[in-house]
């Protein structure tokens, strides 16, 4: 059964490899040029503050449930991105519900967080921030993913951006979901 970890860590694993192509949603490194080319489970569990055996773990997980594939020649784990589009879009919300809570510190999330500012129209109230208390927003608080989001996001605005779009899925309401929906659907080619 898949954890809320194997999708961060399969997401994780996507923008890395993006970075790598040079499409990291407007990045122009050249393949090769990226620091994190060579990423390792080490590093991506530095980058994801969770250990190394579970990310082994949900690597292992995501590859059962087809979230993840392994690379020909390399053998090295890649994400499937019509598996991880339609599982986003279509189930995430349903298996990783939100939770809201009390008002906090943190990092803005869902419809208040830059990547989706603008597509509606904001109101006047708290808006949803995950909790994390470097953050520089304050809002009512909202399970994260998994725990560590907060800071994997605080330091990789590509991961950032996907994980508030699919907290949009997972709060929003109809129109804001379709809009979400969409803007994944670009994000994860």
């Amino acid at each position: 059964m898949l954890r809320p970890q194997d999708l961060l860590v399969t997401l994780k694993i996507f923008v890395l490899s993006s970075e790598i192509e040079g499409e990291a949603f407007g990045n122009s490194d050249e393949q090769g040029d990226s620091p994190r080319a060579d990423w390792s489970y080490r590093s991506l569990g530095r980058e994801l503050d969770i250990s190394v055996s579970e990310i082994s773990a949900a690597i292992q997980r995501s590859e059962l449930s087809g979230l993840v594939i392994r690379l020909p020649g390399t053998n090295r784990p890649a994400a499937s991105l019509p598996a991880v589009r339609e599982f986003v879009i279509h189930g995430a919300r349903y298996v990783y519900p939100a939770e809201k809570g009390e008002p906090v510190r943190g990092i803005a999330t869902a419809h208040a967080a830059p990547v989706f500012r603008g597509e509606i129209a904001a109101g006047d109230a708290l808006v949803p921030v995950w909790p994390y208390p470097k953050g520089g927003d304050y809002g009512f608080s909202v399970s994260p993913l998994y725990r560590s989001v907060p800071f994997a996001a605080a330091r990789d605005e590509a991961l950032y951006d996907l994980l508030a779009l699919i907290d949009v899925l997972r709060l929003g309401r109809a129109r804001e979901r379709k809009i979400a929906a969409q803007m994944l659907q670009t994000r994860l080619q």
